[in-house]
């Protein structure tokens, strides 16, 4: 189809598109917009389009940014209008927005499908996200006593501790999440991992195996669900292959941009496509 360019508009999100993203997510990507809209639209790090064709709402995408450091996520088109070329106009325009917010590196997960794509825009595969399904007996009791809720006076050590493992400085992000973090410490009452167990898979992040391990159990005894780890990390990949859990599939992180340092070998659940 011969297109002109005064057919395609990109549009801010506002709620009356609700329903339409609701019925374009894919079902496999577990994600319930409904609530992630309800916990990021007003949050000053978020920013979503709408790409229109004659007039008609065909699509979406989502830019989380976090300091100069970008994810561009749930980025989908409406199946009867792939093909078209809009899936690439609307990821150019969250990349340009994201370079005038002086964004100096981009990240996302894709599917091998994808790559393709993302690397006509530059991007470049870091490594891949493994996925595994939590075997049906590991629900349970939880006692750990290094284990407890976060409160409102940890939300500065753990924003501090999220962007040593993962580069970022994601404090607004993690404060939005509070009442769903456990954190756990060492035996000298410092802090050594946390659990966002609200945010989609339950992001883990912890410098010591021990504590990333417990959380990892905590994650998976209270609710479940699947667990995503780096292939980098060696001691949460044993751990599930030798507790039950079995391979299912794995994603590509993508990165465009400048590197930074940060520490996949901590991440003990990746949090979610959107974000890491």
């Amino acid at each position: 189809m011969l297109m002109r360019k005064n057919t395609i508009e990109i549009v801010p999100y506002s709620r009356n598109y609700e329903v339409f993203v609701s019925s374009i997510i894919p079902k496999d990507w577990s994600l319930d917009f409904r609530r992630f809209i309800y916990l990021y639209q007003n949050c000053s790090y978020f920013h979503a389009y709408i790409i229109k064709f004659y007039k008609v709402a065909v699509g979406y995408g989502n830019l989380l940014c976090f300091g100069n450091i970008a994810w561009i996520g749930n980025l989908v088109i409406k199946k009867a209008f792939r093909g078209l070329g809009l899936g690439s106009i609307l990821l150019q325009h969250l990349i340009e927005l994201g370079k005038n917010k002086g964004i100096r590196t981009f990240n996302l997960v894709s599917t091998s499908v994808g790559i393709s794509l993302y690397q006509k825009f530059g991007f470049e595969p870091e490594f891949r996200y493994c996925f595994y399904k939590t075997p049906p007996a590991c629900g349970g009791q939880i006692i750990n006593t290094r284990l407890s809720r976060a409160k409102r006076e940890d939300i500065v050590a753990i924003a501090k501790f999220d962007k040593m493992i993962s580069g970022e400085y994601r404090e607004e992000f993690i404060e939005s999440h509070l009442a769903g973090i456990y954190v756990i410490r060492s035996n000298e009452k410092k802090l050594s991992g946390f659990l966002i167990e609200s945010l989609e898979d339950g992001l883990i992040l912890a410098e010591e195996p021990d504590s990333g391990i417990e959380l990892l159990k905590t994650k998976t005894q209270s609710n479940g669900g699947r667990v995503v780890i780096p292939e980098c990390n060696h001691y949460a990949m044993n751990y599930l292959e030798n507790n039950g859990f079995s391979y299912c599939t794995s994603l590509n992180r993508m990165r465009l941009g400048k590197k930074y340092k940060w520490k996949p070998e901590c991440v003990y659940n990746r949090g979610s496509g959107y974000c890491g």
